[in-house]
């Protein structure tokens, strides 16, 4: 299934089609999967809203192509895949905003994981830009109370999930949370 970024795409000057090189944040990504045409433009909105993005067409290319926004992200990016773990066997992420799981990505091969890496971590950090942080004590207690049996009662409750497959088998493997609310909470 394929969904379009840009609501006013067809007036724009540009209509060659090309891959950003980035995957979409998870409100995006469900909004294509799950709700339909307008609420992928909705959410591109919303996007561009929040981090202070403004264009002609309503490009979510825009988002990602704003220097503000890109150095915000790539600061993040950077921290967090200095501190992950480099294991051969990282199958996926499980991914808290504010403390409160958000998605879980699971893919079949850590070597995939290791080649979406970035681009994924991008994806959840332009996802968690616009929340107001919570005060460091608070975030470290929620983080501490996420578990493997938390996380496995999200994947069971998740609101929606996607899993692709490739030749009959499970490649990736995406469960969300509830809008405005965490399963398995």
């Amino acid at each position: 299934q394929v969904m379009c970024v840009e609501h006013g795409r067809w007036a724009g000057s540009d209509l060659t089609f090309r891959s950003s090189g980035q995957v979409a944040h998870p409100d995006l990504r469900r909004a294509a999967l799950f709700d339909g045409q307008s609420a992928v433009w909705n959410e591109v909105a919303r996007k561009s809203q929040a981090t202070g993005v403004q264009s002609s067409t309503g490009t979510f290319r825009r988002v990602l192509q704003d220097e503000a926004t890109r150095a915000r992200i790539q600061r993040y990016v950077d921290e967090l895949d200095e501190k992950l773990p480099r294991s051969e066997r990282l199958a996926g992420y499980a991914v808290a905003i504010n403390g409160d799981l958000a998605v879980v990505d699971l893919f079949d091969s850590p070597k995939l994981v290791r080649k979406l890496q970035r681009k994924l971590l991008a994806s959840y950090v332009l996802a968690g830009l616009e929340r107001q942080p919570l005060p460091e004590g608070v975030l470290r207690a929620k983080a501490r109370a996420i578990s493997k049996k938390s996380v496995d009662s999200f994947m069971n409750q998740a609101s929606s999930n996607q899993v692709y497959e490739l030749k009959g088998k499970a490649v990736h493997g995406t469960f969300f949370a509830k809008p405005g609310g965490t399963p398995g909470k």
